[in-house]
């Protein structure tokens, strides 16, 4: 995920009366072609706010975020002047660029925008909240907004879940000790990692020992060992923000990695799931739905181990 912010102006953020230029684009949107690009719609809004003499401007994107979701950073930074009470003029190219949830877009617009004394502007839905004769349709625009948002994800569970019915591992993010081999994305073939491996085992042992996680933890930190991201950076693989202590384990991490029983050498699908596609939360399935394929991929361990831990 990346963020656009361009401000004209050193102290645009602390003038009054702001237009606020915001574009959104999600991986989704990416495919429809060119039209929804940041910079595309950053030409459109900046163009229009020209024509119609709207100053000053700050533009504010997100780039590669779903509009399910509004809690997006540069989105939040605009509801936040708005709050301020800095904001005169609120324009995106559409509504499915403010957001796709039918029931926030229209408390947004219709309650807390024009409680701030803001002008909503859609340009390409003709919604402009100063002509109330061209906000009728706009209530149902967001419902179709909203539509299109959760036929995509049922789309997507559908091919996520025939993938995991057939064996593809389902997560994006392989077990620590184990890494992916050539050409995955026709594969899907895990090898093992021999550095992490060893670490991974000693857990293993050291617990069926009859050592706590805490113990084990401290042990950790105290010889050193990188926490799992941070082996993974050194690797030069993608990890997400790394820790300020690259030694810091927990027994919560410990406890993590004692848990997956892919270290038999199985592939374990289903292990998550999520109560409604407007969150990106995930919870933890019952065991008896998970869906386990059997020696998929070398062990690291063997299965009276993993029981016994």
């Amino acid at each position: 995920m990346s963020r656009t912010l361009t401000i004209k102006s050193k102290t645009k953020k602390e003038e009054q009366n702001l237009t606020i230029l915001y574009a959104r684009l999600s991986k989704d949107d990416g495919k429809s072609g060119d039209s929804n690009s940041i910079m595309n719609q950053k030409l459109l809004l900046e163009n229009f706010a020209r024509d119609q003499k709207m100053g000053p401007t700050l533009f504010l994107s997100d780039d590669g975020i779903s509009g399910t979701t509004f809690k997006r950073p540069a989105f939040q930074e605009a509801i936040d002047l708005v709050e301020q009470g800095r904001v005169k003029n609120f324009i995106v190219k559409d509504l499915s660029r403010f957001g796709r949830d039918y029931l926030k877009v229209g408390a947004f617009t219709e309650v807390a925008f024009p409680e701030k004394g803001v002008r909503f502007i859609a340009i390409n839905d003709n919604v402009d909240s100063d002509r109330e004769d061209d906000n009728s349709l706009a209530p149902f625009k967001n419902l179709f907004n909203e539509w299109y948002a959760r036929d995509c994800s049922k789309k997507i569970k559908t091919v996520k879940r025939v993938k995991g019915n057939a064996g593809i591992p389902m997560g994006a993010n392989i077990p620590y000790g184990y890494l992916k081999g050539k050409n995955y994305l026709q594969t899907h073939e895990w090898v093992v990692d021999e550095t992490a491996a060893v670490i991974v085992r000693c857990l293993f042992r050291e617990y069926a020992l009859g050592k706590s996680m805490k113990l084990i933890a401290e042990e950790l930190r105290a010889e050193k060992v990188p926490l799992p991201s941070v082996h993974k950076a050194q690797m030069g693989l993608k990890t997400s923000k790394l820790p300020m202590d690259p030694y810091l384990w927990t027994s919560s991490i410990v406890r993590q990695v004692l848990g997956y029983r892919e270290y038999c050498g199985h592939t374990v699908n289903f292990k998550t799931y999520k109560k409604s596609y407007k969150t990106k939360q995930s919870l933890p399935s019952p065991p008896d739905q998970h869906k386990i394929f059997r020696n998929t991929h070398e062990a690291i361990i063997d299965e009276e181990l993993f029981e016994r831990v």
